[in-house]
């Protein structure tokens, strides 16, 4: 995934830098994808990256990423929703805890 940051701003008020990001690559990456090139490219821990919006044109390779990167978590958790803390934090493998639990009532 090729990874071109086109501007990164410092917010000193609310301890954060406003990034934008261009990405090219045929298919949209996920969240966690570009999190990890994104702490990569600015040398920061992926906790502290919030993904706001990926968006893309039909028809066209490259997609262009809003992301906001907080200086500390206590910050990130003051002033970001909810909502986007959650959809920004990586899902954990739910289905093997599920079919194990359904082998062992089964008695196998």
């Amino acid at each position: 995934m090729k990874l071109t940051i086109i501007k990164n701003d410092k917010n000193d008020l609310l301890s954060r830098s406003e990034v934008i990001a261009e990405i090219d690559e045929k298919k949209i990456p996920s969240r966690e994808e570009i999190r990890k090139n994104l702490s990569a490219k600015l040398n920061t821990k992926e906790e502290k990256i919030i993904i706001m919006k990926i968006s893309s044109k039909f028809g066209q390779t490259k997609n262009i990423v809003q992301a906001r990167i907080y200086d500390n978590e206590k910050d990130l958790e003051k002033n970001e929703r909810k909502y986007m803390i959650k959809r920004n934090t990586p899902k954990k493998i739910e289905k093997k805890e599920n079919n194990n639990e359904e082998s062992k009532e089964k008695g196998e």
